[in-house]
């Protein structure tokens, strides 16, 4: 794993989620770190992280906090919005309301692999 406890700890010190981050137990708080990490290579398609690079170690972080807070909403089955029983049957389900990545990890990939830009100048 490349990020440590003690260095979340520090992250978050001044971060907005710093007292729910503290108030995770160690296990939790290195199952959130783990799965973030996974989730970012996955999502970038990397065997590894650059582990020099500020973006990575942001978005890798704010994946965790995310996680650790809506790991069971991200991972519910989606609910039931209608079911029709006329025939055959028919179920529709409701879209799921968050993105499976932090929208704050998000922003951190985006300036680690910013698409290419034209310019006209």
């Amino acid at each position: 794993m490349m990020f440590t406890i003690e260095e979340a700890d520090d992250y978050f010190e001044l971060h907005l989620k710093y007292d729910f981050w503290k108030s995770l137990d160690q296990q939790t708080k290195n199952a959130a770190l783990q799965c973030a990490e996974n989730d970012i290579k996955n999502f970038l398609a990397l065997e590894c992280i650059d582990e020099t690079s500020v973006f990575a170690y942001c978005a890798v972080l704010e994946q965790a906090i995310y996680l650790a807070e809506y790991f069971d909403v991200l991972n519910s089955p989606r609910e039931l919005k209608a079911e029709s029983v006329d025939g055959v049957g028919k179920k529709s389900y409701a879209a799921r309301n968050r993105s499976l990545i932090a929208p704050r990890a998000a922003l951190y990939l985006d300036r680690l692999y910013m698409p290419a830009r034209w310019n006209r100048g």
